[in-house]
Formats: structure tokens, sequence, C-alpha cells
């Protein structure tokens, strides 16, 4: 059991410990000290003097560390979702949703081509695709268009 600190006014150590735990998650979801006085009813010196405190301090940028992974994580989820989509629009038996699916990354590919290294520092279940500067952006653009005349052309004579 914790000893009381500076802040406790008698309130008993575990109902400040309850009330630092609160204030540091608070203060990870961007709260003002202010807020988090008004929220868990002390005083904002109260407040401050526990954000002050080294633990406090260690607990917040461990919190902020775990939102960090996590929403890494999240992304990570979300892009491989977003290239097993792709996959799926590119491999289409329908012509126009295969050329509208190459359009969409030849027109992302410039900000990829311009990127000479990617780092990346963990585990990814997916291979990332590093695109260095010789690739010749024009001409995959222009055989994108080709592909699309000749889709266009198709459903032309197709409607005829």
């Amino acid at each position: 059991m914790s000893t009381p600190r500076k802040g406790d006014k008698g309130r008993g150590a575990a109902a400040a410990e309850i009330n630092r735990s609160a204030a540091i998650a608070l203060i990870v979801a961007g709260k003002t000290q202010v807020e988090i006085a008004a929220s868990i009813n002390v005083h904002k010196d109260t407040v401050s003097a526990w954000m002050r405190e080294p633990e406090a301090r260690e607990a917040i940028e461990a919190a902020k560390a775990r939102l960090v992974d996590e929403a890494h994580d999240r992304f990570v989820a979300l892009l491989e979702k977003a290239v097993q989509t792709h996959e799926k629009l590119l491999a289409s038996e329908d012509d126009a949703v295969r050329v509208k699916a190459v359009q969409l990354a030849y027109d992302r590919l410039p900000r990829f081509a311009q990127k000479q290294q990617v780092e990346h520092s963990g585990a990814v279940s997916a291979p990332i695709m590093i695109v260095g500067s010789d690739v010749d952006v024009q001409a995959m653009r222009q055989k994108a268009r080709a592909l699309e005349a000749r889709t266009s052309e198709q459903e032309a004579t197709d409607d005829d």
C-alpha cells in the first residue's frame, strides 16, 4: 500500500491512487489539468503536483507508448486489408475495375518513387514494396492509359 502524498488531504492512499490513475488516463486522453481536477474533484494544484512526480511522468509516457503501439498495429492491419482489397480489384473479371485499380496504384506511385528508403522497425506479415528512383512512372501511366483505351473500345464494341 502506498503512503499518502502531498495533495491527498486525508482521503486515504487507495482513493488517492485511484485519482492519480484517473488523472494519468485523462492526461493521455488529452484533457487539461483544470479539466482533470474538475473531473476527479480535486484542486488543479493537486493535479499539477501529481504530474510533476517522476512516477506519474513515467506512467504517462508508458501509456502514450501503448497508444502509439496500438495505433500502429491497427494501421498495419488496415493497410493489409487495403492491399488485399486492391489485389482483389486487380484480379477482377471486369476490365474497367482492373483499369481503375491500376490507375489508382500508378497515381499513388510517384509518392513512393520519391522515397529512396523505407525504414521499418517491427514485424510485418506482408512484404513491403520499396520503390526506388529508377521506376519509370510515366511509362506505367502510359500502359494504364493504353489498357483503359482498349477497355473503352471493347465496351463500345460490346454495346453495339
